[in-house]
C-alpha cells in the first residue's frame, strides 16, 4: 500500500470514527458524561478499530482514492454495536452516587470492589489499545 493510500485510510477511519462517535453521544449521552468520559475514549477505540481492521480487510466495493470505503464504514458499524452492547447502562458515578446517598460507602472511600474494577477495565483498555496499534503498525511495515 502506497503512503497516499495509507493517508486515504487514515482519513477515511477519522471522519467514520467522529460521524459514528457524535451520532452516538447524542442519542446515549446527551449531555451527561458516562464511563467513556464523555466519548473521547469512545472515539479513540473507535477510530483505532476501524483503522486497524480497515487496512487489514479484503477491499471491497467503490475505490475513493485507491481505497475502498465501504470496509471501513461497516467495521465501524459492527464496532460501535459491540463496544455500546458492553458499555455499562449505568455508569459507575451513578452508582457511586447512589451508594454513598444510601449511606453504605462514605464520599471518599473507595472500596476493594471498585478499585479491582478499575485495575480490571484499565488492564483491557490498554490491552486492546496496544493490540490495534500494533495491528495498524504491521499492516504497513
Amino acid at each position: 500500500m502506497i503512503w497516499a493510500e495509507a493517508l486515504v485510510a487514515l482519513l477515511f477511519a477519522i471522519f467514520i470514527a467522529v460521524i459514528f462517535a457524535g451520532l452516538a453521544g447524542a442519542a446515549w449521552w446527551g449531555d451527561r458524561r458516562g464511563e467513556w468520559g464523555g466519548g473521547w475514549l469512545w472515539l479513540l477505540v473507535l477510530f483505532l478499530a476501524i483503522w486497524a481492521i480497515g487496512i487489514w480487510v479484503e477491499p471491497a466495493g467503490p475505490l475513493v482514492f485507491g481505497v475502498a470505503w465501504l470496509p471501513f464504514l461497516i467495521i465501524a458499524l459492527f464496532v460501535g454495536l459491540m463496544i455500546a452492547a458492553v458499555a455499562d447502562a449505568e455508569p459507575r458515578w451513578s452508582r457511586r452516587v447512589t451508594a454513598v446517598e444510601e449511606g453504605r460507602v462514605g464520599p471518599t472511600e473507595v472500596t476493594e470492589a471498585e478499585a479491582a474494577e478499575a485495575r480490571r477495565i484499565s488492564i483491557f483498555f490498554w490491552i486492546l489499545f496496544l493490540g490495534l496499534i500494533l495491528a495498524v503498525v504491521f499492516a504497513y511495515v
